[in-house]
């Protein structure tokens, strides 16, 4: 005598219900406010650190051995107080991108 066992009921797969239109609008939303929040951070981080990012470059290329203010005196003297963002705005739009997607 043969014996028939009884088969094992399959496990049933769902599959999950894709998000309605306020949920996709929300996420892309927040997708939005992060990569601007990201972009304005960067900007304001590159604009506040300039100055001293170009007293470093100054003292690194400087032939001289200089006192940090004295090459600060020597950058106000040919450019004024603008001379310490010089290029800032090729920095800035340089780092826009790349602190977006961070």
């Amino acid at each position: 005598s043969s014996s028939v066992q009884p088969r094992k009921p399959r496990a049933i797969r769902v599959k999950p219900l894709p998000p309605d239109a306020a949920e996709r609008k929300a996420s892309r939303a927040s997708a939005t406010r992060h990569l601007f929040s990201g972009a304005v951070a960067g900007a304001v981080s590159n604009t506040v650190v300039a100055p001293l990012d170009i007293l470093r470059l100054n003292i690194i290329v400087s032939s001289e051995r200089q006192n940090p203010v004295e090459v600060a005196r020597g950058i106000f003297a040919r450019g004024g107080v603008r001379a310490f963002w010089h290029g800032n705005s090729a920095d800035v739009a340089r780092t826009i991108p790349v602190s977006a997607i961070r």
